[in-house]
């Protein structure tokens, strides 16, 4: 490749290949991507053949298939956006092709498949990002520079409150059984408040876990 050509593919947007064709996918990341310079959305993979052929005719995005396993062509990267359960199956199944992955929070079930997807992306040299959007929204930006800043003096206790209608137009019912969602409030908004907690007071110096049992 000469310098010429190197130069074009620099240029060139990052081909992207969106599993999952939820809500999530409808409502923010297809339109992003479309929107995008960087980027832009080469492929669709969902289990629904006609969902995900709607959608490609609609956005006009050339390759449709069930799996990654049953694209052909290069990619760049994926977003993961299925079910839960799912995530570390399809994170892990685009890693391994060598693609940087950003997956949909919570990015695993458990401590233990969340360890294999780190070690794989690092392994691979690849990005694994988190969908964490919280982090761009303006009005959390400005709580995190008045903490940095002190404004507040110093901070003894911190105690954080998040409630929503639940209007989101979810395609399936995963969200409401435990294997399939993982858990209940805490793995669905609370991976947003538990990123910012991190993210605006730092790492814990000591962490404990209270775990309570109902019959």
């Amino acid at each position: 490749m000469n310098e010429g050509d190197s130069r074009t593919a620099a240029a060139s947007p990052l081909r992207v290949a969106v599993v999952g064709c939820g809500a999530v996918s409808q409502i923010h990341h297809l339109p992003a991507l479309a929107r995008s310079r960087e980027a832009r959305a080469s492929a669709l993979v969902d289990s629904d053949a006609d969902r995900a052929g709607r959608l490609a005719r609609t956005l006009a995005i050339p390759l449709v298939a069930a799996s990654l396993a049953e694209l052909a062509g290069e990619f760049d990267a994926a977003i993961v956006a299925t079910p839960n359960h799912l995530h570390c199956r399809f994170a892990l199944e685009a890693l391994e092709r060598g693609l940087h992955v950003l997956v949909e929070k919570p990015m695993a079930l458990n401590a233990a498949e969340a360890e294999r997807m780190v070690a794989v992306a690092a392994e691979r040299r690849l990005v694994l990002a988190v969908g964490t959007e919280f982090r761009f929204v303006p009005a959390y930006d400005w709580v995190r520079r008045v903490l940095a800043a002190g404004w507040l003096g110093r901070l003894r206790r911190f105690e954080m409150r998040v409630g929503v209608i639940p209007n989101w137009p979810y395609a399936s019912d995963y969200v409401l059984r435990r294997e399939t969602a993982g858990g209940g409030v805490l793995f669905d908004f609370g991976a947003h408040v538990l990123d910012l907690l991190l993210w605006w007071l730092g790492e814990p110096s000591d962490l404990f876990v209270l775990q309570t049992h109902t019959k």
